[in-house]
C-alpha cells in the first residue's frame, strides 16, 4: 500500500474525478483516470496518432539558444555600423527615423537630384533617383546616389590609406565599405563602371530610343506651408555629366 493514496485530482483529458483508492500513475506529466490511462495505452502500443508522445530534441534547442546569443551580440555592432556608416539593410532593429531637416526659419531643407535624359527623337525626360535605383532599397536610394553620383569638393587624396597592406586587406574584405567610404567624402570624377552602369539603365528604361546626352543634376529643396498648401522650391546646385 505504499504506494496506494486516496486521489482528489480530476483527469486530464476527460475532467472526470478520480475516486476511490486508486494508484496515481501519470501519463507524460499529466495524471489521469483508469479510463483514459487504459485507451491512450492501447493506441500507442496500436501505433495511433493520437497518442501523446514529446521526445526532447536537445539539438534542437541549443540551435534556438545559439541564434538568440548570436542576435544579442550582432546588436551591438549593427548599431555601431549605422552610426557611422549607413543603416545595413535588412536590420535588426528599426532605423533611426532622424529629423525632418526643419530649419530656423520654419523651412524644411533637403537634397535631391534627376538623371535628365534626351533621347534620339529629341525629347527630354526625367528620370528619378527612385527609379533608377529601382532594385535597391528605398531607404538607401538617397544615400547610393549621394555617395556616387554628387561631386565633392575635395578629390581624393595620394595618401587616404597610409600603409598599402592596409588598403589592399580592406579593399578584398570588405570591398563595399571601402568604396562607399571614399566616395561619401571624396570625387575625382564620375567612375567609369559608374557610367556604364547608368548607360545600361537608360538602355532598359527606354529600349526603343538611343540617348543623345544624360545628366545627374543636383537640387536643394526648400519646403514651406503657403496658403495652407505645402509648397516646394528647387534651387540648382550642380550637374554631373554621364558620359
Amino acid at each position: 500500500m505504499g504506494n496506494m493514496r486516496v486521489a482528489i485530482e480530476t483527469c486530464a483529458i476527460c475532467g472526470a474525478p478520480i475516486t476511490g483508492l486508486e494508484t496515481r500513475q501519470r501519463w507524460n506529466a499529466m495524471i489521469l483516470c483508469a479510463n483514459c490511462r487504459r485507451r491512450l495505452t492501447s493506441d500507442a502500443e496500436a501505433g495511433s496518432a493520437s497518442a501523446v508522445h514529446y521526445q526532447p530534441n536537445w539539438v534542437k534547442d541549443r540551435l534556438i539558444r545559439c541564434a538568440f546569443a548570436a542576435i544579442a551580440l550582432l546588436f551591438p555592432f549593427q548599431y555601431w555600423y549605422a552610426k557611422t556608416r549607413a543603416e545595413p539593410y535588412p536590420a535588426l532593429i528599426l532605423p533611426g527615423f532622424g529629423a525632418s531637416g526643419l530649419g530656423t526659419d520654419g523651412r524644411i531643407h533637403a537634397e535631391s537630384a534627376d538623371l535628365v535624359v534626351g533621347l534620339d527623337d529629341g525629347s527630354n525626360h526625367i528620370v528619378s533617383m527612385g527609379t533608377l535605383f529601382s532594385e535597391a532599397p528605398i531607404s538607401h536610394v538617397a544615400s547610393m546616389a549621394s555617395i556616387g553620383l554628387r561631386p565633392k569638393a575635395m578629390a581624393i587624396p595620394s595618401d587616404l590609406w597610409g600603409d598599402s597592406n592596409k588598403y589592399f586587406l580592406k579593399s578584398k574584405v570588405f570591398p563595399g565599405l571601402v568604396v562607399g567610404t571614399v566616395n561619401s567624402a571624396y570625387w575625382s570624377g564620375l567612375p567609369p563602371d559608374t557610367s556604364r552602369w547608368i548607360n545600361r539603365r537608360i538602355a532598359e528604361l527606354f529600349p526603343s530610343h538611343t540617348a543623345t546626352r544624360a545628366k545627374v543634376i543636383w537640387y536643394a529643396d526648400d519646403f514651406s506651408l503657403r496658403t495652407g498648401q505645402l509648397a516646394r522650391d528647387r534651387i540648382y546646385e550642380v550637374s554631373v555629366e554621364i558620359k
